[in-house]
């Protein structure tokens, strides 16, 4: 048995490593800071059931993928937010986790976007726009 949690979320973080929306849009480890740009990406929650067969164990796992765009307010849409859940959602291929993955000697199947829930949150100066993606897997 293996806890998987820190090399599932470094494949997820190199498959978005270098994402691009006008400019560099930056992923993080669970938390931005504070001067980040006004459009990121967070890796945020993660979970892990295990079973176990007479050959091997699988882990169901899930990473929750926060994309979230800051705006001045009365200047904000959900174009950005939805643009780069779809750069997010097309890097995140079984051959670019997979990657990472191998070289731990994982392999992750079954890759598929389980959830999408759109936030706004409004502020006296400014508003954000979030993306949540819910992305889960079988890795062995």
């Amino acid at each position: 048995m293996r806890d998987i949690l820190f090399q599932v979320r470094s494949a997820f973080y190199i498959a978005l490593s270098g994402l691009t929306y006008n400019s560099q849009v930056e992923v993080y480890d669970y938390k931005a800071p504070v001067n980040s740009q006004n459009t990121y990406v967070i890796l945020s929650e993660q979970t892990d059931d295990i079973s176990n067969t007479r050959n091997c164990t699988l882990h169901t796992t899930t990473m929750l993928i926060d994309i979230v765009s800051i705006f001045e307010t009365g200047g904000f849409g959900r174009k950005i937010t939805d643009e780069v859940a779809d750069i997010v959602l097309q890097r995140i291929t079984s051959t670019n986790i997979n990657s990472v993955l191998n070289t731990y000697s994982l392999n992750a199947t079954d890759i598929n976007l389980v959830s999408s829930n759109g936030l706004i949150e409004e502020y006296e100066t400014e508003t954000v726009i979030r993306r949540l993606l819910r992305i889960s897997m079988i890795v062995s």
